[in-house]
């Protein structure tokens, strides 16, 4: 707990890093009147990462987190809600900008059957995501297997990747909010929203305000694209 403001810089040359992370029924409060930032590095790297239904897990930062997450070898997630039961809310984001050197990026991101949410007020004021080499993915909101990315209110979504790139992408998933620009730029195929789904398990119910662009330098690139029994 804090008044002024929190600053967290974690780093792992050979290993794995996180910046706050609850696993295995821990409790973990961060609360302060200023801004929270974290900064991350290692191999594989997270910023806020929730897995299971029996954690405690919250971000209380009146001036808004800032996130920003770099993997050398491996996945970079800024925020993500992992495991059936796990619900997790983000709170007031500022920014969260996620870069992966050797492996894929994801900006906000529940897997495996969690449930990641906003806070229905405050929107992320920036989103960016990085993947710097060819055969791996780039995704600013993604959600699979029964996940849900809901409540998720971004102002400005950028993805930038060597290989794919994802605006909003739900894979057997769910994802709501509210966004304003979205940018899609990759080597191989560019999608700025993109669903994927047998038995409509897969949906993105978004209200945009901004532009939505979708550029690919080797392959295809599609604004919107719909697949497999799911819906935009």
């Amino acid at each position: 707990t804090g008044a002024g403001g929190v600053e967290l810089i974690v780093s792992a040359v050979s290993g794995d890093a996180a910046a706050v992370s609850n696993i295995g029924g821990g409790t973990v409060s961060i609360k302060t009147a200023g801004q929270a930032s974290f900064d991350v590095t290692g191999r594989t790297a997270q910023g806020l990462y929730k897995y299971g239904d029996r954690q405690n897990l919250t971000v209380d930062a009146k001036g808004g987190s800032n996130y920003k997450v770099t993997s050398t070898a491996g996945d970079a997630y800024g925020i993500e809600a992992v495991g059936s039961g796990t619900t997790l809310n983000y709170g007031k984001v500022n920014n969260v900008v996620v870069e992966a050197t050797n492996g894929s990026a994801w900006g906000l991101a529940a897997t495996n059957g969690g449930v990641l949410s906003g806070d229905g007020v405050n929107a992320i004021k920036n989103v960016t995501v990085t993947a710097n080499s060819a055969n791996n993915i780039a995704s600013g909101v993604y959600a699979d297997s029964n996940s849900a990315v809901s409540d998720a209110a971004v102002e400005k979504l950028t993805v930038s990747s060597a290989g794919t790139g994802y605006g909003v992408f739900a894979f057997n998933g769910s994802v709501s909010g509210d966004f304003g620009s979205v940018t899609a730029e990759a080597s191989n195929d560019a999608i700025g929203v993109f669903t994927n789904g047998s038995g409509g398990n897969a949906s993105a119910k978004l209200v945009m305000s901004g532009d939505l662009k979708a550029t690919s330098q080797n392959s295809n690139a599609k604004g919107i694209s719909a697949e497999t029994g799911s819906s935009v």
